[in-house]
């Protein structure tokens, strides 16, 4: 072989240059040349430049003789009695190098050089191979001269075994990969696909800075820091979906903000001091118009305000700065098919439509448009909570709002509307991101936490705190077509995607989970500048020059919605059809046939876990069965969830120490006290010790005090009796809070062993009550302080009574709140001072730095604040509490938990529904609480519910909850009705029922009681009167009594 050089010119012929002196082989000559134009006649020839375009590429011998090799192994009977294979197996004999030439409109011609070079003896000799047609390839069209041109290399091989590679470098920035076969490349005959499009890869000179999509996804662009931009479509193909560039553009203007117009067509650039508007639709994007402004501060952003138009050819946007000022264009876009002659011509196409400033009186850190996440922003013409959102802004103070606009069109305004409001707490947020189904993920100032709310219910639904060297960088939201969202949280090297996940209330798990973690570093070194996703569910990622896709897969689904049949419709249509044997209750024998099928079955969308859970929940189900006749539904709640905290534990599952308030609040309200506490004891062994009765909560739901110290005397007993030594140590706390010092006294006489006991029990013999002792009880307890010996230090502390420093002892230094309050009541009972202390100003401010509800109504009911307790479960604890300097008063002292879903469990509505009407305290409670609120509470909770995966109950809480009747006019006379009464209705006329039953919980004085009695029997002769017709008489005014008898009333 010699060395041959191929030249292709641009007067469209190929030269072939090679050595023709076999004694100077090292110079070369031109042996032959192919005339391009020449070498393809198309039947109807454009009348343009464009038909005299013309590519060629050569194909080494080498690589036609290994392709036709292949071609006849690996192709099937059919294939090997094919015309185009016998006469190309007769072009290889030859074994020539093949000149290929083209043109833009998918003919190809083949011709066949022999004997080239003068090593050969044989005639020289070219001749044609074949003439095809159908050979369409992505040729670059609309661009500039010197991007009007492509090479090709080919090669055998590739994604089988018999293919034939052909790599086209456009010389517009793209390179594609297309795949055939040797025979179907050079086949005469016709045929629709030759060649099949494998990738195309294209990219930017520089670094890509950001990636903006249109709302439907179908279109993108990215552009650098040089202010080149690149507009990309997806494409189908035999693949799949691609993406290929439709459009680029290089602005003179820094580009501060990109907005796509009409479905990628159009484009609007946003400047520091101007705006412009582009035409995308060809491959070198064109400037329409432009415009300048001055607002009176920076503009942050450029939005698209959608209208009630299907297909409009007039479209809104608007611009506005830190202070909510802002300015709104109307934009006159040109039709599909017009041509547009750039901002030269006489047609304007930007119009300044109107002012407007948002009102916020607060500088914004920033406002950014919302990611439609998939959908296409939709518009109903009404400016309500209803509307789409279509902006997100954030303060300094962490202060989230989401705003939606309306066009009015013949006022010349745009209107706005707030429709959610987050205190979300996090000062300086660095970055944020919200969809149009109102959820917002939110990242603070050190860019390494992240927190993602839900703006239509202000709480939080998921945070995590990454490690200090994962900066955040980039937020982007896209949803399934069943509605479920996905965030891609950007980082230097990675992407990582996190998708829903149910409520879980039970083990206050995640509502959030990490699906998959994307590693761009095992790709290319460059960081990830930024990312987005497409409509189809594709993440596109760009990385210095180049741009990632990655596909889309099922992760997860919908799971399908199982209803229940019973017998008779299984196997009867008759309405009189019975089968007793049909259990009613899932008692033993049920539990156990069920037991046996799921630990021999699998059931379907159930993991392993979730059915091992399943079991666990069928035995709970029927021990609360086989004794509750017994109990309460209160205390069937209790047990139901203590027991399967138990399995769980003995099972050595994750599960917390304690049991939670929530169970704790349900046995509170129980009236089943006694046989709870003996289900507990029986639990374990009726050897409680106090570590299981803090797990259980026993003497936090425990109401009456004796039972309370009884339960205590057992404990202190257990405790002594849990070692083999019998130690008076570990009951002392117990027995002194039970002021029974002298069965520990007689506990010590016993213990001889015990190195301190002859001065311990020296020391006890002694009269407390004097103040000698009490100071030396002090002193030892401080002794045991230093000697970090804290449960013994506060069992001197209550042997000199202080109580105030031993239950400080407890909460501070055993961190045992649970302790602090059960020595507390069982020293000075329920209604002394230090326990409301420990109330207020640590269980009612831990409540409200958590959120936790449950917490807070019951020390409101421990404190006899029933009104309170009622409102603690819908209202915000925080705002409950007055003004202290322990309480969070401002937003930054609530903790984020408190802002959690997990304050807000359904079961709160069932409380709330419980307690309103027990009491007349309750009823005042509720009467407090706007209408609102409540509706508010019960929507909120639907909405968990439905998250929850219980789409049921969600429809069954607004379908049956019954709000309290409004207070009647006539309830009392006017003379009752003065001051107090005018803000505060009479609870008993808020009643559903006259049936109901309700504890008056609530002092009146014998006077008022009086004045009440007669109040009701003058309402009840007025009615009466009325339903007989007859006129009451005539009667005169009566000053009230000046002794005031309201002031005793007990609101």
């Amino acid at each position: 072989m010699d060395n041959v050089l191929y030249t292709i010119c641009a007067d469209n012929k190929i030269r072939i240059w090679a050595p023709m002196e076999r004694h100077g082989l090292s110079v070369l000559q031109l042996w032959n040349e192919i005339d391009m134009a020449a070498s393809i006649q198309p039947r109807n020839p454009l009348p343009s430049n464009e038909a005299m375009r013309r590519y060629g590429f050569i194909i080494d011998s080498r690589d036609f003789a290994k392709a036709m090799e292949r071609a006849v192994q690996c192709g099937d009977s059919k294939d090997k009695n094919h015309p185009a294979l016998e006469h190309l197996l007769e072009v290889a004999a030859k074994v020539p190098e093949i000149c290929v030439v083209l043109d833009g409109r998918g003919h190809m011609c083949a011709w066949g050089l022999e004997n080239v070079g003068c090593k050969v003896r044989s005639p020289a000799n070219i001749f044609n191979i074949a003439h095809v047609e159908g050979l369409h390839l992505s040729l670059p069209s609309g661009v500039l001269p010197r991007e009007d041109y492509a090479r090709f290399y080919s090669f055998a091989g590739g994604v089988f075994d018999d293919s034939f590679t052909i790599l086209a470098h456009y010389f517009d920035g793209r390179i594609e990969w297309l795949d055939s076969k040797i025979h179907t490349l050079f086949d005469p005959t016709p045929r629709k696909k030759r060649l099949i499009s494998r990738a195309i890869w294209s990219g930017h000179g520089g670094a890509v800075k950001k990636i903006v999509r249109t709302p439907v996804g179908k279109m993108l662009i990215s552009r650098t820091d040089d202010n080149k931009a690149m507009i990309w479509r997806q494409r189908s193909s035999s693949t799949g979906s691609v993406l290929v560039q439709q459009s680029s553009l290089l602005s003179d203007l820094h580009i501060h903000r990109t907005f796509l117009l009409d479905d990628g067509k159009f484009l609007v650039n946003l400047h520091h001091n101007g705006i412009s508007l582009w035409d995308v639709r060809s491959f070198h994007g064109t400037l329409l118009d432009q415009c300048d402004f001055q607002l009176s501060s920076k503009p942050l952003c450029v939005l698209f305000v959608p209208t009630t138009d299907i297909e409009p050819s007039t479209v809104y946007i608007a611009a506005i700065g830190v202070d909510m000022a802002g300015i709104a264009w109307e934009i006159d876009l040109p039709g599909n098919h017009s041509h547009v002659n750039g901002v030269n011509g006489n047609r304007k196409y930007l119009r300044q439509f109107c002012m407007f400033n948002l009102g916020v009186k607060e500088d914004v850190s920033y406002i950014i448009p919302v990611d439609p996440a998939g959908s296409r922003v939709k518009t109903s013409g009404f400016l309500d909570l209803f509307a789409t959102d279509i902006a997100l802004s954030y303060t300094h103070s962490g202060t989230v709002r989401t705003w939606t606009a309306k066009v009015d069109k013949q006022n010349q305004k745009i209107e706005w509307l707030l429709t959610s409001t987050v205190e979300t707490g996090i000062v300086n947020p660095s970055l944020a991101s919200a969809t149009s189904m109102r959820k917002a993920a939110l990242i603070d100032q050190n860019r390494t936490h992240l927190s993602i709310w839900d703006t239509n219910g202000a709480q939080l639904e998921f945070e995590e705190h990454f490690p200090q060297h994962d900066i955040i960088q980039d937020l982007d939201w896209t949803c399934t077509p069943d509605a479920q969202f996905i965030l891609a949280v950007g980082f230097p090297r990675k992407v990582v995607l996190l998708s829903q996940l149910r409520y879980d209330y039970l083990d206050a798990g995640p509502s959030w989970a990490q699906i998959r973690e994307i590693r761009m570093q095992d790709l290319t070194p460059h960081p990830i500048g930024d990312s987005c996703w497409l409509g189809n569910g594709n993440l596109v990622v760009g990385a210095a020059g180049s741009m990632a896709r990655y596909l889309c897969f099922t992760l997860s689904s919908s799971l399908s919605m199982f209803q229940h049949m019973t017998w008779k419709e299984m196997h009867s249509s008759s309405t009189d059809y019975s089968f007793e044997a049909e259990p009613h209750v899932v008692d033993e024998t049920v539990a156990a046939s069920l037991n046996e099928y799921l630990s021999r079955i699998v059931l379907a969308q159930l993991s392993s876990t979730e059915q091992f859970r399943l079991v666990n929940i069928v035995e709970c189900v029927a021990t609360v069965e086989k004794h509750r006749r017994s109990m309460d539904d209160n205390a069937a709640r209790y047990l139901l969830f203590f027991r399967q905290h138990m399995i769980r534990r003995s099972q050595k599952l994750p599960e917390v120490s304690n049991i939670s308030w929530r169970e704790i609040v349900w046995a509170f309200h129980s009236d089943s006290h006694e046989i709870l506490a003996d289900l507990v004891s029986r639990q374990y062994n009726g050897r409680m010790l106090w570590e299981n009765a803090r797990e259980s909560g026993l003497f936090m739901w425990i109401t009456d005090i004796n039972t309370l110290r009884t339960q205590l005397e057992v404990i202190a007993r257990n405790e002594y009796g849990k070692t083999d030594e019998r130690n008076p140590i570990d009951c002392s706390l117990y027995y002194l809070a039970l002021k029974k010092k002298n069965i520990l006294q007689g506990l010590w006489r016993m213990a001889n062993w015990h190195r301190e006991q002859a001065a311990t029990y020296r020391l006890l013999s002694n009269n407390f009550k004097e103040p000698r002792w009490q100071s030396a009880a002090l002193k030892n307890a401080y002794a045991l302080l230093g000697r970090r010996r804290f449960e013994y230090a506060a069992a001197f502390f209550l042997l000199a009574d202080h109580l105030r420093d031993a239950v400080n002892v407890c909460i501070n230094q055993l961190k045992d709140i649970q302790l602090a309050i059960t020595i507390a009541r069982a020293y000075e009972g329920d209604d002394g001072p230090v326990l409301k202390e420990i109330l207020e100003e640590h269980i009612l401010v831990a409540a409200a730095t958590d959120g936790n509800r449950w917490m807070a109504s019951w020390a409101f009911w421990m404190l006899n604040r029933r009104d309170m307790a009622v409102r603690a479960l819908i209202s915000p604890v925080e705002t409950l509490l007055p003004p202290t300097p322990g309480s969070p008063g401002s937003s930054t002292g609530v903790s984020l938990h408190a802002r959690s879903y997990l304050s807000n469990d359904p079961a709160l509505v069932v409380l709330y529904e419980q307690l309103r009407e027990k009491t007349l305290q309750t009823l005042k409670g509720a009467s407090k609480v706007a209408a609102r609120d409540e509706w508010e509470f019960v929507i909120r909770n639907a909405r968990l519910y439905d998250r929850m995966g219980c789409d049921l109950l969600a429809l069954s809480l607004v379908r049956n909850w019954e709000f309290l009747r409004p207070p009647l006019v006539e309830t009392l006379p006017s003379r009752l009705s003065i001051g107090l009464l005018e803000n505060v209705p009479n609870p008993n006329k808020l009643l559903k029922r006259r049936s109901s039953l309700v504890v008056a919980d609530m002092h009146l004085s014998p006077g008022l009681q009086e004045e009440i009695r007669k109040a009701a029997t003058d309402v009840a002769d007025k009615q009466a009167r009325a339903a007989h017709g007859t006129q009451p008489p005539p009667t005169t005014f009566e000053e009230p009594d000046t002794s005031s008898l309201l002031d005793s009333f007990g609101f």
